[in-house]
């Protein structure tokens, strides 16, 4: 099934909302609008703090930029490749060795 871009599908007239803009917030606004949907986005916090986002996306989970070829551009471009991560506690206790 070949992707089709933003503003091919007609409008359905389905009014949708969204609760949240986290990125499976976003990315069902994206995806909605690009079938034609009404979308609403509902958001809790006033402004937009991205402090501490980070985002691990396997490859399974990024199949879904064959529909958006100009986010997938920008999504390599700002990513970590081969990136490996540890986990701390708030004591700053190790809780998981990067695999390396």
């Amino acid at each position: 099934m070949e992707a089709k871009p933003l503003g091919s599908y007609p409008n359905t007239g389905i009014d949708v909302l969204v609760v949240g803009t986290g990125l499976a917030g976003l990315t069902a606004a994206i995806e909605c609008t690009r079938k034609g949907h009404n979308v609403h986005i509902l958001e809790r916090n006033a402004t937009i703090n991205t402090a501490g986002d980070m985002y691990f996306m396997g490859l399974s989970a990024t199949r879904f930029f064959k529909h958006w070829p100009e986010m997938a551009k920008e999504y390599d471009s700002i990513s970590l490749h081969n990136a490996w991560i540890e986990t701390f506690t708030h004591t700053g206790e190790v809780m998981i060795k990067p695999l390396k």
